[in-house]
């Protein structure tokens, strides 16, 4: 299952709280303040995921051989080996490992 995108959230967000307060306009019934606050919890949820979002496509994860337990625990006769093994990026998109020199996705075609 796929997840809702965080700038839905802040639109339901945005809409439920407006909606509530106009309708709190006309008439005085107490629940509607329930309804906008509600609302503006969507909005700072979406807003908050989406700065994740942002931040985990800004910064890829390369795994890299100079990590000291990946020599300590292959030594350096397999250093070769585990460069082309470990020196990989993943899609921003839908997270598939590629090698470093890929250009694009396999799996989904986005950019990498």
């Amino acid at each position: 299952m796929a997840a809702i995108h965080p700038l839905v959230w802040v639109i339901c967000g945005i809409l439920i709280a407006v909606y509530a307060k106009f309708v709190h306009l006309k008439s005085s019934l107490v629940i509607l303040d329930v309804f906008f606050y509600v609302g503006i919890i969507f909005s700072v949820f979406g807003l908050v995921r989406w700065l994740i979002l942002k931040k985990k496509k800004a910064s890829p994860r390369v795994v890299s051989t100079q990590d000291p337990h990946i020599k300590a625990h292959y030594g350096s006769q397999h250093q070769n080996k585990l460069f082309h093994q470990y020196s990989v990026k993943y899609c921003q998109h839908c997270g598939t490992r590629h090698h470093l020199n890929a250009q694009f996705c396999r799996r989904c075609g986005a950019k990498i």
